[in-house]
């Protein structure tokens, strides 16, 4: 399979079966992995799914998984830039967001702020590098920033109108999880994308929601 988790892998596995040396993970190819109990950092379940990383056993020379992954991790995250487009995995929550792995190598922070929709563990998504503070630790967001984030987003608006006829009753007054359920994008970054197109005289902005002009467009950047 394509997207078969290899050596150096970080994944989000489920428990096939637990024997007496320790549970087997399902790869989606016809052998288990084998997640030993010395590995382990919590009691599995059969049929629930779990972060690991898969490494080489030193006694057998063959792939493993482990729970401890966080010691895989690179700290030197000298590779990564603001506004950088990445790959994440979601391996768990705390009360200040959500902890992800970064383009299968690098740990990062989704703060609760920056989070529109419910993420779940295990769950693979794109992101984007806010910043890099100190001691490597890295800031992410879900949404690109800044100015051409409004040109994409304004697109976006505008390829939503058009696929509902020309207006939506979505507009600044609008509840930030229905803007997400169907832009998926912060109230934030709607307000902003919107107030672009309004002073392009693209759309206009009534209590109503928001209108498209006629003989108007946008070129995506």
């Amino acid at each position: 399979m394509e997207n078969t988790p290899r050596y150096g892998d970080f994944a989000f596995l489920m428990v096939k079966q637990i024997t007496r040396i320790g549970a087997f993970l399902d790869t989606g190819e016809k052998k288990d992995l084998l997640l030993p109990f010395s590995e382990q950092t919590c009691k599995l379940q059969e049929g629930k799914g779990y972060v690991v990383a898969i490494i080489i056993d030193d006694i057998t020379q063959r792939p493993i998984a482990t729970q401890k992954y966080k010691k895989y991790i690179n700290r030197n995250v000298d590779d990564l830039k603001p506004n950088q487009e990445v790959d994440l995995l979601v391996t768990h929550f705390t009360r200040l967001g959500a902890n992800v792995i970064i383009n299968n190598e690098y740990e990062g922070l989704v703060f609760s702020n920056q989070i529109f929709r419910r993420l779940k563990v295990g769950e693979r998504l794109k992101g984007y590098i806010k910043e890099i503070r100190e001691q490597g630790k890295v800031d992410v967001v879900l949404q690109k920033q800044g100015v051409e984030s409004i040109e994409q987003n304004s697109f976006k608006i505008l390829q939503y109108l058009k696929n509902c006829g020309g207006s939506s009753t979505l507009n600044d007054q609008t509840e930030p999880h229905i803007i997400y359920r169907e832009l998926e994008m912060s109230k934030k970054a709607f307000k902003n994308a919107i107030g672009s197109l309004f002073k392009q005289k693209i759309i206009e902005i009534k209590k109503e929601g928001i209108i498209l002009l006629e003989n108007n467009s946008i070129k995506q950047k």
